[in-house]
């Protein structure tokens, strides 16, 4: 899953329109080798609700697996039913033909989706939000920059506003003790952190559902 490289590449993208900085670094993150990389601070957690997550399908399309079509369709709509909490990602997500890109989409425009909520962002994902991750990714930052500042709007420098965006919206993310504790205080570090826990707290909420389903 490519998720946590791409919510990444969002915050840094927030981070850099903060102080007006060529989002560079977020474009880079966001084009990188999408295969995955170890989790700095939540590893075993992630591999533990990955394995979880394919024995659960595999139990649940088994029996299909001699047809390819009648396979993948039931690997998707387990995914959907388990993942899709917007109801948009199993319709937008379809065009992927292939499993892996179709659960990237789902999961990663449903936690995106997620964030903004917990912003107190309802406006409807604009067009084109589903087509992949970029324009996931620059919704979710411009949501971010936009919910932060408004929220920021009494300070009057680019390091004092930083820090006021920074700490709101560590609150509205609203994460687990057991998750936030983990995290060391320092900026650079504890961002890479807070993106770590906002993946695995959306695998710990949605992975459980897929033995729920029932075969």
């Amino acid at each position: 899953m490519r998720i946590v490289l791409l919510i990444f590449a969002a915050l840094i993208l927030a981070a850099c329109q903060q102080v007006g900085e060529t989002p560079s670094a977020a474009t880079d993150a966001g084009s990188a080798d999408e295969r995955h990389t170890p989790l700095r601070f939540f590893e075993p957690e992630f591999a533990a609700l990955q394995n979880q997550m394919l024995l659960n399908l595999a139990d649940a399309c088994q029996a299909r697996a001699a047809e390819k079509a009648s396979f993948d369709r039931c690997l998707r709509e387990r995914v959907a039913m388990a993942f899709d909490d917007s109801g948009e990602g199993r319709v937008h997500c379809a065009f992927h033909t292939g499993f892996g890109d179709f659960l990237d989409c789902v999961a990663m425009g449903n936690t995106f989706i997620d964030v903004m909520r917990r912003m107190t962002d309802t406006a409807p994902v604009p067009s084109g939000f589903w087509a992949g991750g970029d324009a996931m990714v620059r919704t979710l930052s411009r949501s971010i920059v936009s919910k932060g500042v408004a929220n920021c709007r009494t300070e009057s420098t680019a390091p004092t506003l930083n820090r006021c965006i920074d700490h709101w919206f560590e609150e509205r993310l609203s994460l687990a003790s057991s998750l936030t504790q983990r995290c060391p205080p320092e900026d650079e570090p504890r961002t890479t952190c807070l993106v770590e826990a906002v993946m695995i707290r959306f695998m710990q909420d949605h992975v459980p559902r897929l033995s729920a389903i029932g075969i």
